[in-house]
């Protein structure tokens, strides 16, 4: 839009400049911006404006339906994300477990041993 806005005020102190005398006048730049005046489209005709209206709404329609699509993509991922990462830390808890339950059996056996050792042969 804005490189838009720069021809057309280029072309405004172009016509500005001729008419004032400052420069000479050039048919071919006349006939091309008479030509682009007659292809604008004619915006007093309300079945043209109601077109142009539609138009814009179905653009502006699909627009929100894509950023709806990746809004439900974006939390759909987020929630695989979480359930992914709550099932790891149930593994890791689960791990830790077992890791204490090993340990505990382990003290329970070394008890065991020591008891052997300290009872009635030993003295």
């Amino acid at each position: 839009m804005k490189i838009l806005s720069n021809k057309l005020f280029e072309i405004e102190k172009y016509l500005v400049d001729v008419i004032e005398g400052r420069k000479k006048q050039n048919l071919q730049i006349l006939h091309n911006c008479q030509e682009i005046m007659n292809l604008l489209p004619n915006t007093s005709i309300e079945s043209m404006v109601k077109s142009f209206a539609i138009k814009s709404n179905d653009h502006y329609h699909a627009i929100y339906i894509a950023s709806l699509v990746r809004s439900v993509m974006s939390l759909h991922k987020l929630i695989n994300n979480k359930l992914d990462l709550q099932e790891k830390v149930e593994d890791v808890g689960k791990e830790i477990k077992k890791e204490e339950a090993k340990t505990l059996e382990v003290k329970k056996e070394e008890q065991k041993v020591e008891k052997m050792s300290d009872g009635p042969d030993s003295k």
